[in-house]
């Protein structure tokens, strides 16, 4: 059971709209806004398998959140696992505000406010565990200590596990969706454990990964933007600066390309910049000049910034 809805089966200014009526009324009380223009292209895929309800989404850069007046009293409780497949999400809920990449875990509870960002776009699976299977193993609070999950360890393997059940067929799975939802319960609380006793080095990590990511992108206009610039004005060694990188996967003048692209491509596609000409959106992402940005624009996305515009 379950169904298959696109956004272009309708005009482009009506597509934010029925995306939000989509997102409503099979997945989660969120209210979207996507670029302040109204074409929006999204895919969203509903598979339910008994107690299971899985899902996928693939859609543009967009936003979405949840409040307390959007959530209604007749929702049922419980999280939202979602793997991020491809790009990254950005999720602020309980105080906390984490980037996640592709194989991380987004732990979102669907009773609390939250806020979701996808500023390249969205590529999610997911899947709905109801209250009475999860929340009493996620420690006195009810909720995890961090919404996110590390796509590696167990985490690696609760991003596989959910990617098979979306896999599994109605009659591969029989009578066993009860069982399946039980396991998947024991595996996220597991991993919820291990990440409130991680080492605190850990931990800290992972809050100086996110305050360096967040200077490259305050930063991306500058040209001259470098490590030991980024190192500086956090006090702390540019050694330091790349072993906290490495330990999240990332290197620096990898995620400073890439974040440059990202950002460029979401002003080319963006039609309030559509008078800009190529240079001046190269400038804003850090290029020197237009050459080297189509260069390496091309190689990124395997066209010119001008398809892009486009919309090719």
């Amino acid at each position: 059971m379950g169904g298959t809805w696109t956004t272009s089966v309708v005009a482009p200014n009506s597509q934010i709209s029925l995306w939000q009526s989509i997102t409503r009324e099979c997945f989660s009380p969120l209210e979207v806004v996507a670029g302040g223009q109204a074409a929006f292209q999204g895919v969203a895929e509903l598979n339910t398998k008994g107690r299971l309800r899985l899902s996928r989404v693939s859609t543009e850069a967009h936003r979405a959140h949840q409040t307390r007046n959007s959530i209604s009293s007749t929702q049922p409780g419980g999280f939202s696992v979602k793997v991020v497949t491809g790009l990254s999400m950005r999720v602020r809920q309980f105080g906390e505000d984490v980037m996640l990449g592709p194989g991380d875990i987004a732990l979102i509870d669907v009773r609390s406010p939250c806020e979701l960002i996808f500023p390249e776009g969205a590529e999610l699976t997911a899947i709905f565990l109801p209250d009475d299977m999860i929340r009493h193993l996620l420690g006195p609070r009810g909720r995890p200590s961090s919404v996110r999950l590390r796509g590696s360890g167990l985490g690696g393997l609760i991003g596989r596990y959910i990617d098979g059940l979306w896999r599994l067929t109605e009659e591969d799975l029989g009578d066993m969706d009860f069982s399946m939802l039980d396991h998947l319960s024991t595996l996220i609380g597991r991993a919820v454990r291990d990440i409130e006793t991680a080492p605190l080095t850990e931990m800290q990590h992972r809050v100086t990964c996110e305050r360096i990511l967040a200077e490259i992108e305050a930063g991306l206009a500058n040209a001259d933007l470098s490590a030991e610039a980024v190192a500086q004005r956090l006090r702390i060694s540019r050694s330091h600066l790349y072993q906290v990188l490495a330990s999240n996967g990332l290197a620096f003048s990898n995620t400073l390309r890439e974040r440059r692209l990202l950002a460029a491509r979401r002003f080319l596609m963006d039609e309030r910049f559509s008078n800009a000409r190529v240079i001046d959106i190269a400038l804003r992402c850090g290029y020197s000049d237009a050459a080297s940005f189509t260069r390496a624009y091309g190689k990124r996305f395997g066209q010119s910034p001008m398809a892009s515009r486009r919309g090719g």
